[in-house]
């Protein structure tokens, strides 16, 4: 068992490359279903002037569930790389305003050009 990955001989381990897109980047398909999920708990949140909040962070803990998910399947992240890009956008969703979506869609967008393995 060699728990370091390091190749016999050698003092580097052998770790798979992470471009930018890996990185940053999240599965459109995750990115469209944050985004409608966001602008219809703003839509009640405004529209009730945030009594609907706890509402709020059940949708939101979804959404988290979700992106945790399907990232891990689709996108292929580790456990910790989709288990942070799930909990960035659980709390993104949560804030009662349509300006998260200025920082997801774009992350959805990069997506589109991960290199399939």
């Amino acid at each position: 068992m060699n728990p370091l990955n390091v190749q016999v001989g050698s003092s580097t381990p052998n770790l798979p490359a992470r471009g930018f897109t890996q990185v940053m980047g999240i599965h459109p398909a995750i990115a469209l279903f944050t985004l409608c999920v966001d602008l219809m708990a703003f839509g009640g949140e405004a529209g009730s002037f945030g009594l609907s909040l706890p509402f709020s962070l059940l949708l939101s803990s979804a959404v988290g569930y979700v992106t945790y998910k399907g990232q891990q399947s689709w996108f292929g992240d580790s456990e910790d790389s989709a288990k942070t890009k799930a909990i960035m956008l659980a709390v993104l969703t949560f804030i009662p305003s349509p300006l998260p979506s200025l920082i997801y869609g774009p992350l959805g967008f990069v997506g589109l050009f991960r290199r399939k393995n």
